[in-house]
């Protein structure tokens, strides 16, 4: 139970940190949202690989942080992470095609999502 607050906790403040930026930067949300997306990856990769080795915090405020606060923040950090686990793993092959199906079908659904909702929406996009 301690896990799902931390996770509902960090998210919101994932969440609303993702949403300040994008609104004081609205300017160039683009370049926004690629800075938070790299950001995103570069905090979970040093959120699980530094910080159990320097202190003793507990699984399930590592998860609020991993999963709640850049989750929150961003999904790409999330992607990020698992081809470096897999790659680090000696799981090169597992690792790229991860990598190549996650970019290709992400591409693709977010391309048909775009059709059917101008579709939708009874407009061409």
């Amino acid at each position: 139970m301690r896990k799902t607050i931390y996770i509902f906790i960090f998210a919101f403040l994932g969440g609303s940190a993702r949403g300040l930026l994008s609104y004081c930067f609205s300017d160039n949300l683009f370049v926004t949202i690629i800075f938070i997306n790299l950001l995103g990856s570069f905090l979970l990769a040093f959120i699980t690989g530094l910080i159990p080795r320097l202190s003793k915090f507990s699984a399930e405020f590592l998860a609020g942080l991993s999963t709640g606060l850049i989750g929150g923040f961003t999904t790409f950090s999330t992607f990020s992470m698992q081809f470096v686990t897999l790659f680090k793993n000696s799981e090169i092959g597992l690792a790229f095609i991860y990598l190549i199906t996650s970019l290709f079908l992400g591409l693709g659904f977010a391309l048909i999502g775009y059709q059917l909702g101008t579709k939708f929406l009874g407009r061409k996009g």
